[in-house]
């Protein structure tokens, strides 16, 4: 827009210029006297024409500044066009508005800004919008338009909101104090803008060069012992010296750190973390149950319980180990069994009475620990998941967070729960009483006491089934929106997901079966042998499928590979065991054989480390005779032996030989048996 050239008398006068007449007449006189040049213009006065002169340079200069001065009052405060707000949080201009040039339009920048140096180049490009208003508005040249913004922005004579706009421009990096503006930043800003650049400070990356040292010192650093930064660069300096480097050279601690702050944390961690601790670190994949229905696919795990309870046999305090199956669509808990371990048979028990309850699912996904992956469960044709048409899934070793849906409600359930026994042992369980509970239940096993604070077992098995059935009625999930497993479950649930079991697949729940060769109407199961006539008439290396019970030793129950019933196998009295002996006996027997050899392990660890602690000292030591008044000698009494204590008269007995006693204790045929059996050990 080109400046104003003409004015009229009456524009003239309502300019008010100061040292100038401030009345249309005496314009007009002073025009006429200085004979003005002027044009005539088309008017609604008397013969519909007007005169408007052209002020010499020095009016003309005048009239510019005064309404420079008034664009500058009323820029910022324009209401229609920009109001402060914008400015001050860098929000665009609408379409329309007198903003029609995007200053702040620029080409996407390859390193991108942070907060703090967008908000500069919003700023900065709202003062250079400013500029230009004001460069329409007063009709001058940008130069004129940034020298008088420059110039009251140094008097402070601008209003607030455009002041805290030209300090929210300023690099804060930049020189402290003095002006906030100059004509030479935002001819820069306006260079800048017009080639397509960034409004914002320079951006100083940081220098990613590796050092000729930081291979060493990352050598020594990644290491899975996790030792400090300063202890790896005292042993690269030393490895650096040793392959002849100057000392001038060497890396201090500082250096290091200043370098490790540059790196990523994969790179820093690479070696230092392993495992699960590494994929912690590294982006993860989520899994998205939401497309599943209920009884799709089921998840189980084992966790060992935060408190210590009774021992079912011996009352002892422990903590036993919980094992959920959780339906993965409804986060509900399916199926549960609490034992001494993690096992083949807590993970059958759980998945059994999930089974019981609601049928059989599709899939089962749990890790690939030793009770979740134990042939009882896995076996091609015997498993029980194999015989049930149920597809078995494990995780990746290590990797818990693949089963995260399970995981997360150890936290809501069972960790819950054992903050409210006495016994609990969570991590924020205050260390001083845990001390103190600790140390009572040791001085109470001593004396073969139990302390009345620890839970019974029926308490713990109780109070574990209430919380359970609590968390599927009335826990609600922000995945199941807002809904609780049971609700979901129930709503969710297919017309066909039901698969219930029938009455022979219900009693082979808790019978795992192995495969077994008979010999002579006998298999082998657990140093158990049973006997089944027809298993006489099988051909010899004939394999059939045993299943057993668990909890009753007593018989077995025979199949053929095809699944064909063939008998109950009846133990038979030729074991090794004088009774039979069911698994879980001998999964108990076995376990506390362990515990003894490790115990009598710690002993003799012990007497080892008590060596030759006290030296001999010789044959100047005082005994506690020295210090004690002298006494009379007391007559000491005959020694006696093993014949006093033996009757006077004694009968002669007859001696047996070796062979009267194998026939004795064994039969007529024991001799054979006996060495029979000790083939068969040998």
């Amino acid at each position: 827009m080109s400046p104003k050239t003409h004015y009229s008398c009456a524009e003239l006068a309502a300019l008010r210029l100061p040292g100038y007449p401030g009345t249309p007449e005496g314009w007009s006189k002073q025009a006429e006297r200085e004979s003005w040049p002027f044009r005539k213009a088309k008017s609604k006065g008397r013969n519909g024409l007007r005169r408007e002169y052209q002020p010499p340079a020095a009016v003309q200069k005048l009239i510019q500044r005064q309404a420079l001065e008034a664009a500058v009052s009323q820029v910022v405060t324009s209401a229609e066009d920009l109001s402060s707000s914008a400015l001050l949080t860098g929000g665009v201009p609408a379409a329309g508005s007198f903003y029609s040039v995007p200053v702040a339009a620029a080409p996407a920048a390859p390193v991108p800004l942070t907060t703090a140096e967008q908000t500069v180049a919003d700023a900065r490009a709202a003062v250079l919008a400013l500029i230009v208003r004001l460069q329409q508005q007063a009709g001058c040249s940008q130069e004129a338009a940034m020298q008088t913004f420059v110039a009251k922005a140094a008097l402070g004579e601008l209003d607030a909101d455009t002041q805290a706009l030209l300090i929210q421009a300023r690099d804060a990096r930049g020189k402290k104090g003095g002006s906030l503006l100059s004509v030479r930043t935002l001819k820069r800003w306006l260079a800048e803008k017009s080639k397509g650049g960034r409004l914002a400070p320079k951006h100083v990356q940081k220098d990613h060069s590796i050092p000729a040292w930081g291979p060493a010192v990352l050598a020594r650093y990644r290491v899975p012992q996790r030792i400090s930064v300063a202890a790896a660069v005292k042993q690269a300096c030393a490895d650096l010296a040793a392959a002849g480097w100057m000392e001038a050279d060497l890396p201090s601690e500082f250096q290091a750190r200043r370098w490790f702050d540059k790196l990523p944390v994969s790179v820093l961690e690479r070696g230092r973390a392993t495992g699960a601790a590494w994929r912690a670190i590294m982006p993860c994949t989520r899994r998205d149950w939401a497309g599943l229905s209920p009884m799709d696919v089921w998840v189980g795990d084992g966790h060992t319980f935060k408190a210590k309870v009774q021992h079912p046999d011996h009352g002892r305090p422990f903590a036993p180990e919980v094992t959920l199956v959780m339906d993965c669509a409804s986060r509900k808990v399916v199926g549960w069994a609490v034992s001494l371990s993690e096992n083949q048979i807590a993970v059958s028990e759980a998945l059994s009475h999930g089974f019981k309850q609601y049928g059989r699912p599709l899939i089962y996904y749990s890790d690939n620990g030793a009770g979740q992956t134990a042939k009882l469960l896995d076996a091609p044709v015997t498993g029980l998941l194999a015989r049930l048409g149920i597809d078995h899934q494990t995780g990746i070793p290590g990797n818990p967070q693949g089963r995260g849906i399970i995981e997360r409600v150890w936290q809501t359930l069972t960790i819950p729960l054992a903050r409210t026994f006495p016994t609990c042992q969570t991590k924020t369980m205050d260390r001083d009483t845990l001390r103190k509970l600790t140390g009572e239940i040791d001085k109470a096993q001593r004396k073969g006491q139990v302390p009345a604070f620890v839970p019974s077992w029926k308490q713990f098995i109780d109070e574990l089934e209430a919380a359970i059935n609590d968390y599927n009625a009335n826990h609600p999930h922000r995945a199941l929106k807002g809904m609780t497993p049971d609700a979901y479950f129930n709503k969710h649930l297919p017309a066909d997901a039901h698969l219930a079991l029938d009455e022979s697949e219900l009693l082979s729940l808790y019978r795992p079966e192995v495969v077994r060769t008979p010999q002579r109407g006998e298999v082998s199961l657990f140093n158990n042998r049973y006997f089944l006539r027809e298993l006489a008439e099988l051909k010899p290396g004939t394999t059939v499928r045993v299943a057993f019970d668990i909890h009753d030793a007593a018989k077995v129950w025979i199949k053929d590979m095809h699944g064909r019933w063939i008998g109950e196998a009846e133990w038979e009295g030729n074991t090794k065991d004088a009774f039979p002996k069911a698994y879980t006996d001998q999964l108990k027997e076995k376990r506390v054989e362990q515990t003894v050899k490790r115990r009598q392990a710690q002993i003799q660890t012990a007497r080892d480390e008590l060596g030759n602690t006290l030296e001999h000292l010789g044959d100047n030591v005082l005994t506690l005779a020295d210090f004690l008044p002298a006494q009379e000698p007391i007559a000491a009494e005959p020694e006696k032996t093993l014949l006093d204590f033996l009757p006077a008269e004694t009968e002669e007995t007859e001696t047996g030989s070796y062979a009267d006693t194998v026939m004795w204790l064994y039969g007529p045929n024991g001799g054979e048996e006996l060495a029979e059996d000790e083939a068969a050990v040998g």
